[in-house]
């Protein structure tokens, strides 16, 4: 394929912990559990695209394609399917220490992730998994079979909706 950019663009590639400290991520996921806890759901996943993943941003503060586990207790686990290069990229601009190169087995290794924490079946809400590229979708949804998968779209959006102090001033 030919382009007219020389390159991709991807922004900064750092996380710039002066404009977005690691306890602002942390109360965001925190926001996010006990939205998750109202609906009773065991796990929300939130998946993200090379193209669209500003609401996996939010939660990590940079760019992964793949997705972020976040179950009732620790930190969230970020499935990226790319690799190689990418990993170093992605770890420089997240704040989650666990990432994880899956490449193209992101739904099994989604459940290890839930097997890990006890979690073997439930209801699990999804952010975004229409945004998946068809494969990896089919992929997520064999290998989630044993979970009752509903989206969980606007309830994180609701969750989100209202700015927090330091992103309003992160903004400005």
């Amino acid at each position: 394929m030919y382009s007219m950019e020389p390159v991709i663009k991807r922004g900064f590639l750092a996380w710039d912990q002066e404009v977005m400290p690691q306890d602002e991520y942390t109360e965001r996921v925190r926001v996010i559990q006990a939205a998750m806890k109202e609906a009773g759901l065991n796990s929300v996943i939130v998946f993200g695209n090379q193209y669209n993943d500003p609401d996996l941003a939010y939660l990590i503060g940079g760019k992964v394609e793949g997705a972020v586990v976040i179950t009732e207790h620790g930190d969230p686990v970020v499935l990226s399917v790319a690799g190689g290069r990418e990993e170093y990229i992605q770890k420089m601009s997240i704040w989650a220490d666990q990432l994880r190169c899956v490449g193209p087995r992101l739904g099994v290794s989604i459940v290890d992730v839930l097997k890990s924490q006890q979690i073997a079946t439930g209801r699990v809400g999804t952010v975004n998994m229409g945004e998946l590229p068809a494969a990896l979708h089919a992929n997520v949804t064999e290998g989630m079979k044993a979970f009752e998968l509903e989206s969980f779209d606007a309830a994180f959006r609701e969750a989100r909706a209202v700015p927090r102090s330091r992103e309003v001033l992160a903004v400005q």
